[in-house]
């Protein structure tokens, strides 16, 4: 990010793998941009393979996008395509998703007519792609998918998902951008800037209209589901030391009915049956 960013918007994607997710993003924002008045640019930072780093470059080169080799975390991925922007709002989507047509124009304008307390803004993200059979439950939990839908919900909100996030350049760089000392690689960051952001005297805005699109077959598998809940656990006990002042508990009925289900088997024999019921 430059000391003094030229008007415009710089969109920064993280990757690794993901190449034929990469490619349709960066299509569909080839669109957005034709559509968008304002100077634009997309960056893109990865740590992929060789082969699949190629083949990004590939898809940048298409696509008119710039290529970064970047770190391990999603976060320090963000602040690398960050510091070389060149524009004065910064847009953060994820690589397996994609952009409405007038995704960026909608931002742009979004931005430009709030007051300088609207430090960000934040849009929904609709999931696409086809249904599996499977885990219909956790597509609808609090903790899977529920931020994706709270720009069009609220008038604004604490923090969003980096999914379809906006965030004015002097703003990210005056907060120090995304922590990059989390437990995972990825998970937490966007709500610790989120917080940071509010702690700072500014709001993020939600925009319903500036809609993304995010391919659900990047998360409807049992595998991906758990190392997702793992994953936001973790980040969950990291936000909890960074921001004490905001813990408050709630009890997980999941996790109270499994404790309750093993405490009473354990207890089954001495019990003679009555810990059963």
């Amino acid at each position: 990010m430059t000391d003094n960013p030229q008007h415009g918007i710089s969109v920064i994607i993280p990757v690794k793998g993901r190449v034929a997710l990469l490619t349709h993003l960066l299509a569909s924002l080839a669109e957005a941009r034709s559509h968008c008045t304002e100077p634009t640019e997309v960056i893109v930072v990865d740590d992929s393979d060789p082969e699949d780093a190629r083949r990004h470059r590939e898809s940048c080169a298409r696509h008119d996008g710039r290529y970064l080799p970047g770190p391990l975390k999603v976060g320090a991925k963000r602040n690398v395509g960050a510091c070389a922007a060149r524009y004065d709002i910064l847009v953060f989507i994820d690589s397996d998703c994609e952009a409405d047509s007038l995704y960026l124009a909608t931002i742009a304008k979004a931005l430009r007519d709030s007051p300088q307390e609207v430090g960000a803004v934040a849009g929904p993200v609709d999931m696409i792609g086809e249904k599996t059979s499977t885990l219909r439950l956790f597509r609808h939990t609090l903790e899977m998918h529920q931020p994706f839908a709270w720009p069009r919900e609220f008038e604004q909100i604490t923090w969003a998902a980096t999914a379809n996030f906006a965030v004015r350049a002097d703003v990210f760089r005056a907060v120090g951008g995304f922590a990059e000392d989390p437990l995972t690689v990825v998970g937490g960051e966007d709500v610790d800037l989120g917080i940071r952001i509010v702690k700072a005297g500014h709001v993020t805005r939600c925009v319903p209209d500036a809609v993304i699109y995010h391919r659900r077959e990047t998360g409807d598998r049992i595998s991906s589901i758990s190392r997702r809940l793992y994953t936001y656990g973790r980040s969950s006990n990291w936000l909890n030391r960074r921001h004490p002042e905001r813990r408050q508990f709630r009890l997980n009925p999941v996790s109270a009915i499994v404790f309750t289900s093993v405490a009473a088997f354990a207890a089954d024999r001495a019990t003679k049956g009555h810990s059963l019921w």
